[in-house]
């Protein structure tokens, strides 16, 4: 067999991952209504979804429990979690969520996406449904 192979040109764009941003509804898991709309950073990296403390407080999330986190960098931080749920296109999730101190960016962990029947196409940079198995 003859095989032909192709070098194609390859972008830095390409190359680098993007990012991918989403609102979701985030709601007290007691009050659906009683909630704030919020512009995650999509991180499938995280495993817990980080939300400013002053929306969780706003809605009436309470601290369950302290843990400590690894970042990137090798450090660690402590944060309080508790939970919540999220809403996005009518899927609902709940979920862990992380109290974010002045400085945390709004992330959304792959716990809170799965949560919601979502996962991310690292081509397109867009959700995608899962299936749901038992």
């Amino acid at each position: 067999m003859n095989y032909t192979v192709v070098a194609l040109p390859v972008s830095p764009e390409t190359v680098t991952m993007g990012f991918t941003y989403l609102k979701v509804f985030v709601s007290n898991p007691f009050e659906l209504k009683r909630g704030h709309e919020v512009e995650f950073l999509v991180d499938t990296g995280a495993f817990y979804t980080m939300v400013p403390r002053q929306i969780l407080e706003e809605i009436g999330v309470v601290p369950l429990v302290e843990k400590t986190f690894t970042l990137a960098n090798g450090g660690e931080i402590r944060r309080e979690v508790g939970g919540a749920n999220l809403i996005y296109k009518g899927q609902i999730g709940y979920t862990h969520v992380i109290f974010g101190e002045p400085g945390d960016k709004p992330l959304l962990g792959v716990l809170g996406l799965e949560s919601m029947g979502y996962k991310i196409n690292p081509v397109k940079g867009e959700l995608e449904p899962i299936e749901l198995l038992l």
